[in-house]
């Protein structure tokens, strides 16, 4: 089993959050060895995070939802972890309830979306969570 070692160069710490009970620490961590996300348990074990606890990991553009004339509908109740500069290529986003999009810098985790004009990038008829990702409309 692995052992998770916060100052080893094998892993990297993409985001920290506290639950909304303000009781537990939540940590979303890469292995670069293996290319998993893993989530820490109370006692720093590592629990694999999956597509079917509520975690979506974006890459690119085709691993968010095919869009459908021009908008790409996110599912409620869905983390988007995006994790590079992913161009929508003219397409925008409308987020789900409870979508949260969330990166690991707003440096290197960017939303934009060449030829998209005249309309907001992201929008929801709920409230929305973006943390860490930088969003731009066109470069």
């Amino acid at each position: 089993m692995v052992t998770y070692d916060r100052l080893s160069p094998r892993f990297l710490t993409l985001s920290t959050g506290i639950t909304r009970d303000g009781r537990k620490d939540i940590r979303v961590i890469l292995d670069l060895d293996t290319n998993f996300f893993y989530t820490l348990d109370d006692d720093d074990n590592f629990q694999k995070i999956n597509q079917e606890d509520g975690y979506n990991f974006i890459n690119k553009k085709d691993d968010f939802p095919s869009p459908s004339n021009g908008i790409i509908t996110l599912e409620d109740n869905i983390t988007y972890f995006i994790t590079s500069t992913i161009d929508l290529e003219g397409d925008r986003i409308v987020c789900g309830e409870n979508t949260c999009l969330i990166g690991g810098s707003s440096e290197n985790c960017r939303i934009k979306s060449t030829g998209l004009l005249n309309t907001s990038l992201i929008t929801s008829n709920y409230s929305r969570c973006i943390k860490d990702v930088f969003n731009k409309p066109v470069d």
